[in-house]
């Protein structure tokens, strides 16, 4: 797959990046490198490989429940106003 300079302005733009017009050349040799490896990757034989999903662990301990008040929980959290968890705002608007 060819990365074409659209390609990656469109990718910053999804990712919400700031690019320098002297950064698009080596970023775009580097998604060349970053694909190329993973194509090679992709072709290795794994019929021999154990999926992750098939691996049990005996040694996890069981799960609990521990019934908590809001406040307890509001508590541990780093910031909180109004019973409500603040969180950074990520969407402009």
């Amino acid at each position: 797959m060819e990365i074409t300079k659209e390609d990656l302005l469109k990718l910053a733009k999804l990712s919400a990046l700031t690019l320098q017009e002297e950064e698009i050349p080596a970023l775009i040799k580097q998604i060349k490198s970053v694909l190329f490896y993973a194509r090679s990757v992709q072709k290795l034989a794994n019929n021999d490989l154990v999926a992750t999903q098939e691996i049990t662990h005996p040694h996890l301990r069981a799960d609990s429940v521990r019934l908590c008040s809001s406040q307890e929980i509001m508590n541990e959290a780093p910031e909180h106003a109004e019973g409500f968890f603040v969180v950074p705002r990520i969407i402009e608007g």
